[in-house]
């Protein structure tokens, strides 16, 4: 199906501003339940409304929550693509996160070892196909939930559409139980880690089955699991090469591209927000709106027939004393 302009907008950005902190990467804290009752929570970081874009499940490494991401998603979110960070049962706290779905299954006295967190997955994976049923859905793992993607895509037909996979191991028992389920995965992989690490994973990537697989091993010492792509580290960007292109074959199916908007706000003398700046590049000949939402779905125009004539626009508008998500589109 040919999406047009008119059918599917262009989405230049989505912001996320509230009268008590400065705008951010927009993301939506929601809860759903896991196969054997667990709540789960998780950020979706949500770009638009088209049916065909393709979904990213990020699942994190050991002792970790869904803040593994908060640096990742958006730029992922730029790439084209939605996503969903999860809390699995099996973790912590991370960049000033807590593990929420860790603590409830500890308050409830069940299982948190890694194996615990795949009803976690699998559930997340559901969600995904049942609010994205027409865009491919792929799995993330770091660590631990790197090898367990491998494992329920080998024994699960069908379950993702793509796999990216950082620092897979052979961390449970039996020793081989990656590298047994390894042979079913069928879809395109990905795998990388730390130098010192591609070892680990070597003989799984070896058993995969699928004729498009991946592997990247950085000329750099590297780092662990998904954390590999954080700016702090000074390879990051090589890694950030090997997944954009791996990602190239889903980015094309994409209806749009993202384009950075900038966003500023006027305070008021009590520290609340009295009115905020959007500025976007509009192409010339190219005419935008700027909506706005309080939960994603319903979306309201703030200004429409914004006409571009290849500069950079500047467009204020008062807050309405909620959060609210911002997105400017092409019309």
């Amino acid at each position: 199906m040919r999406v047009t302009p008119s059918s599917c907008p262009l989405l230049l950005a989505l912001i996320l501003l509230t009268l008590a902190i400065p705008p951010v990467s927009a993301f939506e804290t929601i809860t759903f339940p896991s196969s054997d009752g667990l709540e789960i929570t998780a950020d979706r970081y949500l770009l638009d409304d088209d049916p065909q874009r393709p979904c990213i499940v990020l699942f994190h490494q050991s002792r970790w929550s869904r803040g593994e991401y908060r640096e990742t998603a958006p730029r992922l979110n730029e790439l084209g693509f939605n996503c969903l960070a999860i809390d699995q049962r099996s973790g912590n706290t991370i960049n000033g996160v807590v593990n929420e779905t860790a603590r409830r299954a500890a308050d409830a006295g069940m299982g948190t070892e890694w194996l615990d967190a795949i009803p976690d997955m699998q559930s997340a994976i559901a969600w995904a196909r049942e609010h994205h049923p027409q865009a491919p859905v792929i799995g993330w793992g770091s660590s631990y939930s790197s090898s367990l993607i491998i494992k329920l895509s080998g024994e699960q037909e069908g379950l993702v559409d793509g796999i990216l996979s950082f620092s897979p191991g052979e961390y449970f028992s039996p020793s081989n139980l990656i590298r047994t389920a390894a042979p079913g995965v069928k879809v395109p992989v990905f795998v990388t880690s730390a130098r010192s690490e591609q070892n680990r994973w070597r003989e799984i990537f070896n058993a995969i089955q699928s004729p498009d697989k991946v592997s990247f091993v950085p000329g750099s010492a590297g780092n662990h699991g998904s954390r590999s792509l954080w700016s702090q580290f000074a390879d990051s960007d090589s890694y950030w090469t090997a997944v954009e292109e791996f990602l190239g074959r889903w980015m094309n199916n994409t209806s749009s591209s993202v384009i950075p908007v900038g966003a500023s706000a006027t305070r008021l003398p009590s520290g609340g927000i009295d009115q905020f700046t959007l500025e976007f590049f509009a192409e010339s000949g190219t005419s935008y709106r700027v909506e706005a939402s309080t939960n994603l779905s319903a979306w309201e125009v703030l200004e429409s027939g914004i006409n571009g004539i290849g500069v950079t626009i500047e467009r204020s508008f008062p807050a309405n004393g909620a959060a609210w998500f911002l997105r400017v589109s092409e019309e």
